[in-house]
């Protein structure tokens, strides 16, 4: 009997390989892009405004680029949602293809339980957050990117390099964090599995009323239990101190460059508000 995982390239195709991936993706790139066009037409806008000329339509763009957005943004979770309901069906098919036909595992209690573990109770909640971290990771980027292209276009050029700067500490905050998240999660997700298993015998070992299997079981209980909540514990204290270095790296540099533009001596109001 072997029990290999699956290659990097099946896995990838089990995970991406959907139609409502391909959907998920194209809606966030239209809600990124109009969101960044706003600022655009904004600074458009307080051009014409100030030098008297019609406003109006720069002005109605921008009103457009802020209100339009929300369409492509709630579509995309939509598609986000449909695409972890594929990717979990692919999963399950893949489990049902591998022990179909095989009665010599049927015996095997301790695999039958942690297979039935992952297929009904973890599966659906690791795609589920993995999928919906790869598409806050894909706004995101997509954020700061175009976000990029438009003050690189509006600004002096000090604005937008110090902005580049801040998205390059921030691909490397996300970097340096990201395989210690992977290794807490995969351990977590280890965690709650064999939690799962303890809890499963719950009901037989307390309703039958047996002191010593009782007592077994709640030392097994507690030994797996703190180790779950432990790993859950440790997984969100490194998310978060990620997430808080990911703020400061991404603002405090912009923010600096953006207040010494903004009190220079000479400074265009349309800049200002771009």
């Amino acid at each position: 009997m072997t029990r290999q995982r699956a290659g990097l390239p099946s896995r990838l195709k089990t995970i991406f390989l959907h139609r409502a991936a391909l959907w998920a993706l194209l809606l966030v790139v239209l809600h990124q892009s109009m969101v960044a066009s706003s600022a655009y037409f904004l600074t458009a806008a307080i051009e014409a405004l100030q030098a008297g000329g019609p406003f109006q339509r720069p002005l109605l763009l921008y009103f457009l680029g802020m209100i339009l957005p929300f369409v492509p943004g709630c579509l995309a979770y939509v598609a986000v949602c449909a695409w972890a309901n594929a990717a979990h069906a692919s999963v399950v098919r893949i489990f049902e293809q591998r022990y179909q036909g095989r009665p010599l595992l049927y015996r095997d209690s301790a695999w039958r339980e942690k297979v039935e573990s992952i297929v009904s109770r973890n599966t659906f909640s690791a795609l589920s957050g993995y999928i919906h971290y790869l598409y806050g990771l894909a706004s995101f980027s997509l954020n700061s990117l175009l976000s990029l292209l438009v003050i690189a276009y509006l600004l002096p050029a000090g604005i937008w390099q110090g902005y580049l700067v801040s998205v390059a500490a921030g691909a490397a905050v996300i970097g340096v964090f990201s395989p210690r998240v992977d290794r807490l999660s995969t351990a977590a997700q280890d965690n709650l599995a064999r939690y799962g298993q303890v809890l499963g015998s719950l009901w037989a070992n307390v309703t039958l009323g047996n002191p010593a299997n009782l007592l077994h079981w709640r030392a097994r209980a507690r030994e797996t239990g703190a180790r779950y909540y432990h790993s859950l514990t440790a997984l969100e204290w490194v998310k978060q101190a990620s997430n808080g270095l990911l703020g400061l790296v991404t603002l405090i540099p912009s923010a600096y460059l953006i207040y010494q533009m903004v009190t220079a001596p000479r400074v265009e109001p349309a800049l200002v508000a771009a």
